[in-house]
């Protein structure tokens, strides 16, 4: 058996929960971000050894730049705020292409 205190007013403090990028993400995304058709035919991938390549460059990129905006823990609230009502997606998906010092194509 486990025994954990209650707090004394009855209420339970809710944990603290932060969202964090992740770096090869955040250089996956930069180095397709390119290859995002806005037709109905996909644009064709690189082969692989070009497409890890512009991964790593991107990696460089990440390493570079975003220190600078987003601080040590790479914070996701650190530029993007969320609401509850859902009405905030396309400011979202505006200050994370902004973030990456990419061009929306999402709109």
């Amino acid at each position: 058996m486990v025994d954990i205190p209650a707090p004394e007013d009855g209420v339970s403090p809710s944990p603290a929960v932060a969202l964090s990028y992740d770096l090869e993400w955040l250089a996956i995304t930069r180095a397709f971000q390119p290859y995002l058709s806005r037709r109905r035919e996909q644009a064709t991938y690189p082969d692989p050894a070009v497409a890890r390549a512009a991964v790593a460059r991107e990696w460089d990129w990440v390493h570079a730049h975003l220190p600078l905006k987003l601080g040590d823990g790479w914070r996701v609230d650190a530029c993007q705020r969320f609401s509850r009502d859902g009405g905030g997606a396309r400011q979202q998906t505006e200050a994370f292409a902004a973030l990456l010092e990419m061009e929306n194509v999402v709109r």
